[in-house]
């Protein structure tokens, strides 16, 4: 609203009435209203008598500014700020920009760095896109301590997944190659990220190709732009590092924000021999753990195992991890019930195949010790993906779950679990820092995950390739505090442990 005659009030009570919603402008003074519009102040006289509407939705001036109809004006206690329809979406995007980068300054000088330190890494967020520039990735090879996966003579394989030509159960995992990504931006911001077992090489060119040149912040970090194969959930995290980096915050914050500062973990075991079972359990639960896991098959006496833990670590829980290979129902329901006299048991983790649905129904009804259903959707094969957890809560086939996944599903997972009430916990390979930190970060942000999680590669591996492990506190993680996975790599031992690396650039 323009007035040519300013020595009277333009707007009152009833004009602001009508533009509650709206808000209004004038070129003049107002009367009557608490929290008056933008004006040139408060007037007594009014305008009754004294004005006439010659026009409307037309162009105008306003205290020497344009404005034409369609433009957005954006009024604060600031002031008043008018930009033209053609050059709307780019002063939008502009500005997020800028509020983003004052955001990262905000939060760092909260709690990490001075803001001297982060001006220069706010004015790169505020000004050009940030490209990703170069990946690297490194081929590791990081073995287990001696005595760590299996009792001293056993020969029991633990990779699943058949390899190269080979058949499952024939390849002990820590001899199989895992893969460090550095994601780097052109402001020289880095995101790390770890691949599961068994990569393939022509997969990592691929991926790094789709992403090269990209502006990190507008990758779509719920569907990103490559296939749900095993390497996408490394990349996933990279880009999920560097986002989260840019913008000062941890990787639990864009993913919510935690509902624990602090993750339950349990102690971890592959096959034992008897005798062995009993000082394992006395062992880690002196460190302060509450719950020890243990992959096992039917030639294994887990009978006499949970035995043993009761004798000699009296409250340490058990979970009994079969990788389907009890085979028969009738098997997993005998075993159940002596297990169920224990009582030490938390839960027996996939006894039979995932096709035998009925089969889980009927062992959930009538088992005494919870039967859980392990997802691992990085390997999408028939029953391994969301919808397959989705049935399993509507046929009751789980008492609970152990899921394996990258951050954006897990985080799906989370949600399903939480609505059917059931319990949850992340399950690993053993990996390397880098994914269990990543696996920290989702837990701290799910509400259904209750149970002790598989996040014990530091106490296997003899190096988990970070600068500072993360913080135990058994029978707990601690979640880190710094920006994004709140971990750095340790270059070193990168170099130690590397058996390859390839380097891929935005051409």
């Amino acid at each position: 609203m323009r007035g040519r005659y300013y020595a009277l009030r333009l707007r009152g009570e009833i004009l602001t009435a009508t533009a509650r919603t709206r808000g209004a402008i004038i070129g003049g003074f107002h009367r009557d209203t608490p929290k008056g519009p933008f004006s040139c102040g408060r007037y007594v006289q009014d305008s009754a008598v004294r004005t006439r509407v010659i026009d409307y939705r037309v162009p105008t001036e306003i205290g020497g500014v344009q404005v034409n109809p369609g433009d957005l004006v954006f009024g604060d206690l600031d002031g008043v700020v008018v930009i033209p329809r053609k050059v709307e979406d780019a002063v939008i995007e502009r500005e997020m920009e800028k509020a983003s980068a004052e955001n990262l300054v905000r939060r760092v000088i909260e709690g990490w760095l001075t803001s001297t330190q982060h001006f220069p890494l706010a004015a790169s967020c505020e000004g050009a896109a940030l490209k990703i520039v170069r990946i690297t990735a490194t081929e590791v090879v990081v073995r287990a301590h001696p005595g760590a996966l299996e009792s001293p003579g056993l020969n029991k394989p633990l990779h699943k997944i058949p390899d190269h030509g080979s058949k499952s159960w024939m390849r002990q995992f820590d001899e199989c190659p895992k893969v460090i990504l550095e994601l780097q931006l052109e402001d020289g911001t880095t995101g790390l990220g770890e691949l599961y077992r068994g990569h393939d090489w022509a997969t990592v060119a691929h991926i790094s190709a789709a992403l090269l040149g990209q502006d990190v912040r507008k990758v779509f970090r719920q569907g990103l732009p490559f296939a749900k194969v095993p390497e996408h959930d490394g990349f996933e995290i990279a880009l999920w590092d560097a986002v989260a980096k840019l913008h000062g915050l941890r990787v639990v914050d864009l993913l919510g924000g935690p509902v624990r500062d602090r993750v339950l973990v349990g102690a971890w075991s592959g096959q034992r021999r008897d005798d062995e079972v009993g000082p394992l359990a006395r062992h880690y639960q002196q460190q302060g753990f509450t719950c020890l896991k243990f992959k096992c098959a039917l030639d294994d006496d887990i009978v006499a195992w949970c035995t043993a833990i009761a004798e000699a670590a009296p409250g340490m829980n058990v979970v009994l991890t079969p990788n389907e290979r009890f085979e028969r129902p009738h098997e997993t329901r005998r075993l159940a019930a002596q297990l169920a006299d224990i009582g030490n048991v938390l839960c027996l983790e996939d006894p039979i195949l995932p096709w035998m649905r009925a089969d889980y129904a009927q062992l959930c009804h009538s088992s005494p010790v919870p039967i859980v259903r392990h997802f691992a959707l990085p390997y999408p094969v028939p029953g391994n993906h969301i919808e397959d957890v989705i049935t399993a809560v509507q046929n009751h086939e789980a008492g609970g779950f152990n899921f394996s996944a990258g951050l954006a599903d897990f985080q799906r997972l989370d949600h399903i679990a939480d609505v059917a009430g059931l319990p949850c916990w992340h399950g690993s390979e053993i990996d390397l820092g880098i994914l269990e930190a990543a696996y920290l970060h989702s837990c701290a942000a799910a509400r259904s995950c209750l149970w002790p999680s598989d996040i014990f590669g530091r106490y296997i591996r003899s190096h988990d390739l970070l600068a500072r492990p993360l913080e135990f506190s058994p029978p707990h993680i601690l979640l880190p505090k710094g920006p994004g996975l709140g971990i750095a790599l340790d270059h070193d031992a990168l170099a130690e442990h590397r058996i390859d690396q390839r380097t891929y650039t935005a051409s």
